[in-house]
């Protein structure tokens, strides 16, 4: 049994022994907005869309990536705005219509 694991062993010790076959925790890219900017784009996500000068009173992903390019110079995909509003506590808003439909 050694004989067919031999060099795979040696390999590993080479690069670490067992230790180094453990999984580690992987952060990830680090994020875009810091944690006071994320503060700070909390306060303009509740002054509502109209403070941003958009017409309806709704924000949606596209919005919220436009506001955060213009007010912090950081450029995030629409998708991935989903993403962060999530880990930040928001969700998706509805509608008046959908609202309306749900009563």
């Amino acid at each position: 049994m050694q004989s067919q694991f031999g060099d795979a062993l040696a390999g590993c010790r080479r690069w670490g022994g067992a230790g180094a076959l453990h999984v580690r925790f992987s952060p990830g890219r680090p994020a875009k907005l810091s944690a006071s900017e994320r503060k700070r784009l909390i306060r303009l996500l509740l002054k509502g869309p109209a403070a941003q000068g958009y017409r309806t009173n709704l924000w949606s992903t596209a919005r919220i990536a436009e506001m955060v390019e213009r007010e912090f110079g950081v450029r995030y995909h629409p998708d991935h705005i989903g993403r962060l509003m999530h880990g930040m506590g928001w969700t998706p808003q509805k509608t008046g219509a959908a609202c309306a439909g749900a009563r």
